[in-house]
Formats: structure tokens, C-alpha cells, sequence
């Protein structure tokens, strides 16, 4: 664009203000739209939607039932101050395949409460 006289300037210069302050409401826009995709809470409901079927989240929350378990019982027989190494492993190794029974035995019931939540989080999501 030529500019040729004064007002013309003037047009263009007040053409170009209105774009900075357009621009810079995006930009302000954008940015908190990301931090709030960064936030850790919508970090997971964005990880769990992305797994797709509750089959899936009842593969990975008992997956993660087990390794909590182990985590569980090597905490726990490593806090209780057992004499024996050989008692502190045969010990744990009964806590863990009572714990792991326990939720074996309780797989339904923690596969309903596990997809009750994944859809809760989805049609949470799907609100906002």
C-alpha cells in the first residue's frame, strides 16, 4: 500500500495500532489456554481420554494395582524391621500374594469403580 499524504498515514497507522491490540488479545488468549491444558488435572483427564475403552483402563488400572501392590509390600517389609532377610522375604512374599488375591478376587468391582470414573472424567471433559 502507497501511502500518499498525511491522512492516509494516519488511516494506516491507526489500521496497525488496531491489529497490535487484536494480536495481542490472541496471544493473551492462547497462552492461558495453554497453561490450562498444562495443569496436571487436565493433563490426565487428557491422558485417560486418549485410552479410549474402559477395557483398556481396566488393563492398565489393574496393572497398576499390581505394581502398587509390589510397591506396597516391599515398603512395608522393608519398614518392619524383620532380623532375617529369609523372614522378611518369606513374610513379604505372603503379603504380597494376599494382597494380590484380595484385589484378583475384587477385579469386577475395581473395573466398574475404574470405568465409573474414566466415563465420569469423559462426560466431565465433554462439558467443558
Amino acid at each position: 500500500m502507497n501511502i500518499s499524504n498525511s491522512l492516509e498515514l494516519e488511516q494506516r497507522i491507526e489500521e496497525l495500532e488496531k491489529r497490535k491490540i487484536i494480536q495481542q488479545q490472541e496471544l493473551v488468549a492462547q497462552f492461558h489456554s495453554t497453561v490450562d491444558r498444562l495443569r496436571p488435572g487436565n493433563l490426565i483427564k487428557s491422558s485417560l481420554g486418549k485410552l479410549g475403552s474402559p477395557q483398556v483402563l481396566g488393563t492398565v488400572l489393574k496393572t497398576a494395582g499390581s505394581i502398587g501392590i509390589g510397591l506396597l509390600t516391599n515398603k512395608m517389609a522393608g519398614a518392619s524391621g524383620l532380623a532375617s532377610s529369609g523372614l522378611k522375604t518369606f513374610l513379604g512374599g505372603l503379603f504380597k500374594h494376599s494382597l494380590t488375591n484380595t484385589v484378583l478376587g475384587n477385579a469386577d468391582k475395581i473395573k466398574a469403580y475404574g470405568t465409573a470414573i474414566f466415563n465420569n472424567i469423559i462426560s466431565n471433559k465433554n462439558k467443558t
